[in-house]
């Protein structure tokens, strides 16, 4: 028989305690700790999850908003495309008989009006500007007045808005006359006219 002293037990007793303390330790503190960490992981997982189809769903939602903006803005410039196409005459002789009335409105003498050679309108990269199912083209016009500057300077502005077309002033060379302060002013003008495209 094995006899075992007193300091023995003791070391015993302080070893199997610790051992006790161990397994109570890991029974009551670590496996639960662990269990939940597992759970917390998969709750944070959970989140993560819920958060990639918030985040889908808000891009859904922002590219539907931008859908939106953009059919607005398509409709936007369908509204300035119809509203171009309504300045935009087929034919030049309503717009030179208006431009002769509109002198007259500010009492200015026409002195000559006469028209150049219709050619296409380019754009700045030399292309043909369309319109719907018509081409642009430009009308150059030249125009001499004479009258006092103020009405000249009101025909000039008025030329295109009183008109309803699209009407540019290109160039304006002024001169005196010999008649009190009257002036003679040869102003270069570009009408944009649609034809049916072929």
């Amino acid at each position: 028989m094995i006899i075992i002293t007193n300091n023995q037990k003791r070391v015993l007793i302080y070893a199997f305690s610790g051992l006790m303390v161990l397994v109570l330790f890991w029974g009551f503190v670590y496996l639960p700790s662990a269990n939940e960490k597992s759970l917390l992981k998969e709750k944070l997982n959970n989140v993560n999850k819920q958060l990639e189809k918030i985040k889908s769903i808000q891009e859904v939602k922002d590219a539907i908003e931008k859908g939106y903006v953009y059919a607005e803005s398509v409709q936007k410039l369908k509204n300035e495309l119809f509203s171009l196409d309504e300045l935009i005459p087929y034919e030049e002789e309503g717009i030179l008989k208006g431009m002769s009335a509109l002198a007259r409105k500010f009492d200015i003498e026409v002195v000559v009006i006469r028209p150049g050679n219709k050619a296409p309108a380019l754009n700045s990269e030399k292309i043909e500007i369309h319109i719907g199912n018509y081409v642009c083209s430009r009308l150059p016009v030249l125009i001499r007045l004479k009258g006092y500057y103020k009405n000249i300077v009101k025909y000039i502005e008025g030329v295109g808005a009183d008109l309803n077309s699209l009407v540019l002033v290109d160039k304006i060379r002024i001169a005196k006359t010999s008649k009190d302060y009257m002036l003679t002013a040869d102003v270069d003008i570009s009408i944009y006219l649609k034809e049916k495209n072929n």
